[in-house]
């Protein structure tokens, strides 16, 4: 091989755009985006697969809220007291995740939308529960649209290259070493106002602790140690926030429960703009726009008489709502439930349960009477509301719909007959498809709010459910005995396997991956 040079004699040659490539470095970047993917939560992104059916605002519903987002998300700089953070708040079943969900599809849309993160307990999969995966999902869904070569993609992956355990360390050392420093160390090296301008995390109230599901937990400690996440994730926001090199605005949309109420009134005040989904906003008349399209939409599809439902019925519903998107949705779902619909009759049974007072029964009241008719409507609503219980269970829900068939039926096709009417409350595996995920997901936390407090959902239900308990244990012994690949046939073995030690088997099983 020669040794000449190219430029041997040569002076004065100016090199321009020189672009130097070390296939080695390239490489561990290459491997870095892999360890990068491997730590998200690709679920818990506004446009994912998971979220096919998640709520959103109806085109022309909660516009003066969505227009008073999208300009301070655009224009906030320009405010007397300019905010990073922004605190969407209000009761249940006001709307807070439709609205999260819409404003995210329109900053996705105008290339504003830096990343997003939909958080939800009530899905199988941990990854949507846990504060574990944030931070690494933020940073993906911001340097993932980037070209190879830009500087920011590079110094984030650097920094997963340099020290691959970064995903283990405290929330504020991973947005210190994922986001806020490669953002600083390239602030030079291209025009950071290309960049998107917001953050989207949506059910900061539905975080929880990694082991909070594991059985014989005692629920205040769990609370607790829920708490305590969702208090990490805050203070994580708000030191990115607090920093100069971080030029994004970040949206929590949650319930205001007492922990993060009193995180952004004591350490967060000063950079918090807080928008509650109260009056303000005139709830009323976007559930009646609602309802209309809705109604419109039935009436097309049985063929019905324009003059139904009466001007009397909207009103009446948009009445019992109490300015809860929830009940709406809920009630259109009812509608629209079982294999023959009737949405004629099943309407006039929601309105004969009568107007509840709400300044005398409190604003859930007329929702606590949806759910309790709705479940009535179950051959047998004492069963239908123990499954619930089981539904509930964290390990039912993450070992996917095969096993979750197993524990809950007696015989095939139960599911069909017991839960048929209840479609408006909970989704269920279509037959056909794939039993590797979910067999069933509630619509809407406050149903397990409702059944959880007897002053709501009555004696009846509210010890249906209690008894949740022992009839999941029952359960669990019932496919350990008789489904699992060894069957125990003594007597004296079946009754001193108790609830608890069938549960640690159950989870051994599990863990193992046996073919039941």
């Amino acid at each position: 091989m020669s040794n000449t040079s190219y430029f041997q004699g040569a002076s004065n040659c100016p090199i321009q755009n020189l672009h130097l490539t070390n296939p080695g470095h390239s490489r561990g970047l290459d491997e870095a985006f892999k360890h990068l993917c491997d730590k998200i939560a690709a679920n818990a992104a506004h446009n994912s697969a998971e979220r096919h059916d998640a709520p959103k605002c109806h085109e022309d519903t909660r516009k003066a809220v969505q227009e008073e987002i999208h300009g301070w998300i655009n224009d906030g700089d320009d405010d007397t007291e300019p905010m990073k953070i922004l605190y969407l708040t209000g009761p249940a079943g006001t709307g807070k995740t439709a609205i999260a969900g819409s404003v995210s599809d329109t900053c996705d849309e105008e290339g504003l939308l830096a990343g997003s993160f939909f958080y939800a307990s009530f899905v199988a999969s941990e990854t949507r529960r846990s504060k574990r995966y944030l931070v690494a999902t933020l940073a993906y869904h911001l340097i993932s649209p980037l070209d190879e070569d830009h500087p920011l993609r590079r110094a984030v992956l650097s920094a997963v290259r340099r020290d691959r355990l970064i995903f283990t360390k405290r929330l504020k050392d991973q947005f210190k070493f994922l986001l806020i420093k490669p953002l600083d160390d390239t602030r030079l090296e291209f025009d950071t106002s290309i960049l998107p301008k917001v953050f989207i995390i949506d059910g900061l109230d539905e975080v929880e602790e990694a082991n909070s599901r594991q059985p014989g937990r005692d629920p205040p400690d769990v609370r607790l140690e829920n708490e305590a996440d969702q208090e990490e994730i805050l203070s994580a926001l708000l030191y990115a926030a607090n920093s100069s090199a971080f030029p994004f605005r970040i949206i929590v949309a949650s319930r205001p429960e007492r922990v993060i109420e009193t995180f952004f009134r004591d350490h967060a005040n000063h950079v918090t703009r807080k928008i509650f989904l109260g009056d303000k906003y005139d709830p009323d008349s976007d559930i009646t726009l609602f309802l209309n399209a809705k109604f419109t939409e039935i009436r097309r599809r049985y063929r019905l008489h324009t003059s139904w439902p009466s001007e009397e019925d909207i009103r009446r519903l948009v009445h019992n709502a109490s300015g809860q998107f929830i009940y709406a949705a809920t009630v259109i779902r009812f509608l629209q439930s079982g294999k023959l619909p009737n949405p004629k009759a099943l309407l006039d049974r929601i309105l004969d349960q009568g107007t509840a007072n709400s300044s005398e029964l409190g604003a859930l009241a007329p929702l606590d009477l949806l759910y309790t008719r709705i479940l009535e409507s179950s051959p047998n609503p004492s069963l239908a509301v123990q499954w619930f219980y089981v539904i509930d269970d964290g390990f039912v829900r993450d070992v996917g719909a095969l096993f979750a068939n197993q524990l809950l039926e007696d015989e095939e096709g139960q599911a069909e007959y017991l839960l048929e009417n209840l479609a408006s409350l909970v989704w269920i595996l279509p037959e056909g498809q794939s039993q590797s995920g979910p067999g069933y997901y509630f619509y809407h936390k406050s149903l397990l709010d409702f059944l959880n407090d007897r002053s709501r959902c009555g004696e009846r239900l509210g010890c249906a459910f209690a008894a949740g308990e022992d009839f999941l244990t029952e359960r669990h012994i019932n496919i350990f005995l008789n489904k699992s690949p060894t069957v125990m046939t003594s007597e004296s073995q079946k009754k001193d396997l108790s609830g608890s030690l069938c549960l640690v088997l159950l989870h051994g099983l599990h863990d193992s991956q046996p073919s039941f």
